[in-house]
């Protein structure tokens, strides 16, 4: 199966408006070689929300449960054992969220990455991402599962506005919000000195992929470039949590490489699980084809960091009859007086 050896940098931080740090990660770099060889590393990053401290439960909850479940599976191939720990993720989420009314419509997103020799694995649901620096080419590994992009691949709206477009915030894919959920994965093979980055949409939203790119390159070592691309964020405006992990692949060992002589060692000897708080043919594969997509389910909840697409609108719909009926009682609206109103009550739905 075969081992790779890396230098890594995560770290987290709360940004500069917001009260509190809904975002987690973790990281596995086993120190056993039959563990090594058979799982590789895992680095995860969840973004939770859901407002009331719910959202930093939802990502811490899913970042524990795919670090075990993972390597606790019996499955070998990595795409099946990440698809098991994302979809057990996204049940305890949703069970935990229906037991405690304060945590209800809780979710997060999540990103994982699995190393294993030269073969690498990304599972991910929502827009948290995942990229790869190659000979100097950044690629973005995810797609996200938001309503821009769906408009940027029907052409609608151009992938340069994507980022920074007013409804960059709604997603359309999330853990905890539905008994089940759909994990999008990608293969690809990993080649020595490549450089990995995840991170959560505080970093994605802000920064531009040329200037990560651009750190990424001037930085050689993990953490420096993680520091930095924090600041970049932060630099920006910080208006949310900003998680990243930076991952430099400084060894490898080819899948089915023996693990005699030719086995490599980890970095470090002991396992680090972290969560915190607050070329050959370098040329990447398309995420999914048209046809896959077409065959995916159709039906999604549209969910703005906290509160559902529908829920908000709802708001609105009601803000507007509250500025006509102020209208009329201060006879801001020619022909419209309070003595003409007709009171009415409109019906409101509940939403969690």
């Amino acid at each position: 199966m075969g081992r790779t050896r890396i230098r890594v940098g995560a770290a987290t931080d709360v940004g500069r408006t917001r009260s509190h740090n809904e975002d987690n990660y973790g990281l596995r770099v086993p120190d056993a070689g039959e563990v090594a060889d058979r799982k590789g590393i895992l680095l995860v990053i969840c973004d939770g929300m859901g407002g009331h401290a719910a959202g930093e439960v939802a990502s811490q909850l899913a970042v524990e449960t795919i670090l075990t479940r993972y390597y606790d599976s019996p499955a070998d191939d990595p795409t099946e054992a990440l698809i098991q720990a994302v979809t057990l993720a996204n049940q305890k989420i949703f069970q935990q969220a229906a037991e405690r009314p304060e945590q209800r419509g809780m979710g997060t997103t999540c990103v994982a990455v699995v190393l294993r020799g030269d073969e690498l694995t990304v599972a991910h649901v929502g827009d948290s991402r995942a990229y790869l620096l190659r000979n100097g080419v950044l690629t973005r590994l995810t797609r996200d599962h938001s309503l821009v992009e769906e408009w940027v691949e029907k052409g609608v709206l151009p992938a340069a506005e994507a980022d920074h477009h007013p409804m960059a915030n709604v997603i359309t894919r999330a853990l905890g919000h539905g008994p089940t959920v759909q994990v999008e994965v990608r293969q690809e093979r990993a080649l020595l000195g490549d450089i990995l980055m995840l991170c959560s949409d505080g970093l994605s939203g802000k920064v531009s992929e040329e200037a990560m790119r651009a750190t990424l390159l001037q930085q050689a070592d993990p953490k420096a470039a993680v520091a930095d691309l924090i600041a970049l964020a932060n630099d920006a405006g910080g208006s949310d949590n900003i998680s990243v992990i930076v991952a430099r692949i400084e060894e490898i060992a080819p899948a089915g490489a023996s693990a005699n002589g030719d086995a490599l060692e980890p970095t470090g000897r002991q396992t680090l699980r972290l969560a915190a708080r607050a070329r050959d043919d370098p040329s990447p594969r398309p995420m999914t084809t048209a046809a896959e997509r077409a065959a995916a389910p159709s039906g999604r909840t549209l969910v703005i960091r906290g509160c559902s697409f529908v829920a908000a609108a709802a708001l609105a719909v009601l803000l507007v009859i509250a500025l006509v009926v102020a209208g009329a009682l201060l006879g801001w609206i020619p022909g419209l007086r309070l003595v003409d109103a007709v009171p009415f009550w409109p019906s409101v739905a509940t939403f969690r």
